[in-house]
C-alpha cells in the first residue's frame, strides 16, 4: 500500500521497485555487500533503466501520462500520477500478451480514491469486490490467491502538509503490507520508507548518481533523515 501527495517523476521508481523486490525476494531480503547479486534483483533494476527499451523507464511513463494532457516537466498531482502508472502497466501487459505473455509487473493494481476524479480529496475506500475483480482479471480467471498493489492518492495540504495528518501517516508504517509514502512539493518530492519516533527515513530521488550504461544497474547511495514537524 502506498500513499501519495504532490508527486514528481523521479520518485515513482523507488516505490514500485520496492514492491517488485518484496514480491520476488520477500520483505526480509537485503542486498548483499558484494556481487554476485540475485538475478531477480538485477531483473527488477533493469525494468527502470534509462531507455525506452526498459518497461518502466521515465521515457515510457512520460508517454503514459500524455493521455492525461500532461507535458514533460509538468507537476503531477497524486491521482494523475497513479493513473499514469496504471496506464503504463496496462500498456506493458498488452505488449506482453502479444509477444510471450511474460509479465513485468506480476500483480494486480488498484488505484483507491475518495471520489470520481480523486483530485478533490475525500476518504479513500477499498471495495473488496473491486479488488477481487481486479485480481480475477489479472489471473484471467478464478484463483485462490493473487498479489495486488494498492495506490492511495491523497491531498494532505496545499503548500505544506496539514499537521493533523502526521500521526495517522506514521501509523500506516505499522502495516506489514506498507511500502511507504511518496510525496512532497515541486522540486522536493521524496520517498518516505519508514519512521522512527518523530523522524522520517526517506530517499531523495533527485540525487544524481552514477549508472552503468550497459546494464542499467541502479544504485541508491544516499539515505537521509529529517525531523517531522509536529506543531
Amino acid at each position: 500500500m502506498l500513499c501519495f501527495w504532490k508527486i514528481s517523476l523521479p520518485g515513482y521508481g523507488s516505490l514500485t521497485g520496492k514492491a517488485l523486490i518484496f514480491h520476488h525476494l520477500g520483505r526480509s531480503w537485503r542486498k548483499p555487500p558484494e556481487k554476485p547479486y540475485n538475478p531477480d534483483y538485477i531483473g527488477v533494476l533493469r525494468l527502470f533503466g534509462d531507455s525506452e527499451a526498459c518497461a518502466f523507464s521515465i521515457h515510457n511513463l512520460l508517454q503514459a501520462r500524455r493521455n492525461y494532457g500532461l507535458a514533460a516537466g509538468s507537476w503531477l498531482g497524486p491521482y494523475a500520477m497513479c493513473r499514469a502508472w496504471q496506464t503504463l502497466i496496462r500498456t506493458n501487459r498488452e505488449q506482453a500478451d502479444a509477444v510471450d505473455g511474460k509479465e513485468n509487473f506480476p500483480m494486480a493494481l488498484y488505484v483507491v480514491s475518495g471520489d470520481e476524479d480523486g483530485e478533490r480529496g475525500g476518504a479513500p475506500v477499498v471495495y473488496i469486490d473491486v479488488a477481487a475483480q481486479l485480481c480475477s482479471d489479472f489471473n484471467k480467471g478464478p484463483s485462490t490467491w493473487s498479489p495486488i498493489l494498492l495506490l492511495v492518492p491523497l491531498v494532505l495540504g496545499l503548500d505544506k502538509i496539514n499537521p493533523r495528518y502526521i500521526p495517522l501517516l506514521k501509523e500506516t508504517f505499522m502495516f506489514p503490507q506498507s511500502l511507504g509514502i511518496l510525496g512532497g512539493k515541486p522540486g522536493t518530492s521524496t520517498y518516505i520508507a519508514g519512521v522512527q519516533d518523530d523522524r522520517a527515513l526517506y530517499l531523495d530521488p533527485h540525487e544524481v548518481q552514477m549508472v552503468n550504461l550497459h546494464t542499467f544497474y541502479i544504485y541508491l547511495a544516499c539515505i537521509c533523515i529529517y525531523f517531522i514537524n509536529v506543531v
